[in-house]
């Protein structure tokens, strides 16, 4: 064994060659180590002289995590994992001061082991993707196309229960804001997950209303001095966090830019197609020049219809057939799917399943039976639930059961506190019934849904006078921003606004009879779309959907099977169709009543 000592510089010169460059201990140094050992004792840096290339740093953990006879190399025991759970739990990462506590396990076992433990429990705490998720995935795959960058940051905190909410808000009174302390309990979420969690949606400085016009121009200010830097934004902006930020200026800029979302022309089809010739897969240029509309509308119009290597004809058995054995094999990874059918997109795969495919037919006892068994083995794997009951897709097992053979749902009437309840989840949840009956358990959706609708929603409650005005002036204000107006309007849902805008009060609605000729446009539009009556209505100038609806069942009621002409059943100034006493609206004179109230002061 060489015993001769380096010089100071040597020693220097060794270190950083070392620390550069890190190569594995050999048999020979391990043996010369343990030697040193017996004679110098831990006087790592004496001993590290000896070395060759090895620091007293490196020494030391070599001795301290594998050379060391007093350490334990067996396996771990279930005592010793607990052990190392309440060390943890009272000193946190100090590896050194656990491994001391340990007794015969090295920091670097400790730490090692902990590592494992956790990505354990990651795995078994990991849930699998609710019916809402896949949909929710869905959408941004249309949005989006390919870029799973954007998609992962929009999904990547998948729905947060109420346990982790209120865990992650104990354990920031605890830690404070340290992220990584924090990931540590909580499971299945990491350091980003918790702190985007808090930051824009738990923090109670945060503010969750509308945002005024004297935010929306700082805002401006803020994006010409800093750019998209939205953190730095965000905190100049005091109480909203840099995801409202940034949301709210998209949103300032498609209304800027005034993107359209009507359906697409022919002539927009035509330039679209030319310009991706002409520019290839370049989205951004091409939306430059599509006027109208964005990135994220072209792409999502050319992947679903426009792309040559779609098959736009009708689907053949050969076609359902490996369609059933894709999704038996992939589930509802609709984008993979796409890609093994060849030349059918993710949304004609969806669509079809979705329509013609998936099963519609009532169940059997055998069915009822084997999916109750299979709730009771899987739990809410509802993905493997499916996979196991022969074409019913997740969204038919979940809503069977919940709907009908779970035998926790309550079906008297509803307590003061269930309905205490119920409201606190609609106001944290909005309108999402399976994300309430999940938190309500002796509810359904179903339940849930109409106990809402008919006893504490104002959705059945007739429109007054006052707030009719009131819509109609702030139609003037604010233009059709249905969001925007119902903030105003106390009670009432965009929703509700729209339709009554919509339906009633818009001064564009025609409300006399009907004329031969709108009676002979509505029979046209009806044979070539159907009784999409929304869309019908905006073809027929000045009549609303629900009059479209009301005017096409009178009509059915005197036209046989066989679509007689108009002219074979009247002349024009004869209409039997017609009754006098149908759409009768609310009269109000738009510019001259005095009792609209002002808000544009």
């Amino acid at each position: 064994m060489d015993h001769s000592v380096q010089t100071d510089g040597q020693v220097l010169k060794n270190q950083a060659k070392t620390i550069k460059m890190r190569k594995k201990w050999t048999p020979e140094e391990d043996t010369n180590l343990i030697e040193l050992i017996k004679i110098h004792g831990l006087k790592w840096t004496k001993i590290a002289n000896y070395m060759k290339g090895r620091n007293g740093q490196q020494c030391a953990g070599r001795w301290n995590n594998v050379l060391d006879p007093k350490i334990l190399k067996g396996s771990w025991t279930s005592e010793e994992d607990e052990k190392l759970e309440k060390l943890i739990k009272k000193y946190g990462s100090k590896w050194s001061i656990i491994a001391q506590n340990m007794g015969n396990r090295s920091s670097l076992q400790c730490r090692d082991r902990w590592n494992l433990l956790l990505n354990k429990k990651n795995n078994e705490s990991k849930r699998d993707w609710t019916s809402e998720e896949d949909k929710k995935l869905l959408e941004l795959v249309k949005e989006h196309g390919n870029n799973w960058k954007k998609i992962t940051k929009e999904t990547e905190s998948r729905t947060w229960t109420p346990e982790e909410d209120t865990n992650l808000i104990e354990l920031i009174k605890l830690h404070g804001p340290r992220w990584t302390t924090i990931a540590k309990h909580m499971k299945s979420r990491n350091v980003s997950q918790c702190f985007r969690r808090w930051n824009f949606v738990l923090d109670p400085k945060i503010f969750k209303g509308s945002w005024t016009p004297e935010e929306d121009e700082k805002l401006r200010k803020l994006m010409e001095k800093y750019g998209s830097k939205w953190s730095i934004i965000a905190q100049n902006m005091g109480n909203r966090s840099s995801l409202q930020c940034r949301s709210r200026w998209n949103s300032l800029q498609n209304k800027k830019n005034n993107v359209s979302k009507k359906d697409w022309t022919p002539e927009e089809d035509t330039n679209l197609i030319e310009l991706v010739k002409l520019h290839g897969p370049r989205w951004t240029t091409i939306a430059k020049h599509m006027k109208s509309r964005n990135v994220s509308q072209c792409i999502r119009r050319w992947k679903y219809t426009l792309d040559p290597k779609i098959l736009k004809g009708s689907w053949t058995p050969e076609e359902d057939e490996k369609l059933r054995k894709l999704i038996k094999k992939y589930g509802s990874k609709w984008s993979i799917i796409a890609q093994n059918m060849g030349n059918r997109s993710l949304l004609q795969c969806w669509h079809h399943w979705k329509h013609l495919l998936n099963k519609k037919n009532e169940w059997t006892p055998e069915e009822d039976k084997k999916l109750s068994e299979l709730v009771k083995e899987y739990g809410n794997n509802w993905k493997k639930i499916s996979e196991n009951m022969n074409e019913r897709s997740i969204n038919d097992c979940w809503k069977k059961y919940h709907m009908h053979l779970n035998s926790n749902i309550r079906k008297g009437k509803w307590t003061p506190s269930e309905d205490k309840m119920l409201k606190d989840l609609v106001e944290k949840f909005g309108t999402r019934w399976d994300k309430i009956a999940d938190c309500m358990k002796n509810r359904n959706y179903i339940q849930c849904h109409h106990r809402w609708n008919n006893t504490f929603n104002s959705i059945n409650k007739p429109w007054t006078l006052k707030e009719d005005q009131m819509l109609i002036n702030l139609v003037k204000v604010y233009g059709l921003n249905w969001k925007e107006i119902s903030e105003n309007i106390d009670d009432r849902t965009s929703y509700q606004c729209c339709v009554r805008w919509s339906e009633c009060l818009d001064p564009k609605i025609i409300k006399g009879r009907w004329s031969l000729k709108e009676d002979k446009q509505l029979d046209n539009l009806v044979r070539k779309f159907g009784t999409k009556f929304a869309k019908i209505s905006k073809l027929m100038d000045g009549r609303t959907r629900s009059q479209c609806a009301n005017r096409w069942g009178r009509i059915k009621k005197f036209k046989n099977e066989s679509f007689v002409e108009f002219s074979d059943i009247f002349s024009d100034d004869e209409n039997p169709f017609e009754d006098e006493s149908s759409q009768q609206t609310i009269e109000i004179d738009y510019d001259s009543d005095p009792t609209i109230i002002d808000l544009s002061n």
